[in-house]
């Protein structure tokens, strides 16, 4: 388990902490112009529009898994065959593909829209189904570092953002 999940230990706790992770992601990309955006891309060909997307929609498979337990892959539209790897790549590139000809102000609408929508569906999560096993509420990592619900969101959610924010600047900035 890593120290942020020792740390978050309350609904609040949660939200504040991926609130905080949030607005660093979303003040660095709102910083960058259409052509950053657009222009540099990573070795696997990923742009900052391709990072921003692929968090929204994460997101948005997790709303509508809390919010009408519609599984997490039915939603991102990943084959069974990908879902079951334990490699995150091609499952990460094919929600790549269905959102590769998007318009960058689409994909700010989208993360806008879908980050309220997220800290709606996170507000009224109960302390039960945050101290549940991730299993039972339909996210199977088989990572047992993450032993609820809680601890498991931590890292779908302010640990996810930091990743792809990390990604975002090497695209922009270039390798250190």
């Amino acid at each position: 388990m890593t120290g942020k999940q020792n740390l978050i230990t309350t609904r609040q706790r949660l939200i504040s902490h991926s609130v905080a992770e949030w607005n660093e992601f979303v003040a660095y990309i709102d910083s960058l112009t259409d052509e950053h955006w657009l222009v540099p891309k990573d070795a696997a060909g990923w742009s900052v529009k391709d990072h921003v997307s692929h968090v929204a929609r994460w997101d948005s498979a997790v709303i509508e898994l809390f919010r009408n337990d519609v599984p997490m892959q039915q939603t991102l539209g990943i084959s069974d065959e990908d879902w079951t790897l334990d490699d995150y790549n091609p499952m990460n590139e094919q929600i790549r593909q269905r959102t590769i000809e998007d318009p960058v102000d689409i994909v700010k609408s989208d993360r806008g829209t879908t980050w309220a929508a997220l800290l709606t569906e996170l507000e009224v999560l109960s302390d039960d189904q945050l101290a549940a096993p991730p299993g039972e509420a339909g996210i199977n990592t088989g990572d047992e570092s993450a032993p609820t619900l809680l601890q498991e969101l931590v890292g779908y959610l302010g640990g996810h953002y930091a990743e792809h924010l990390g990604c975002i600047r090497i695209i922009v900035e270039g390798s250190a």
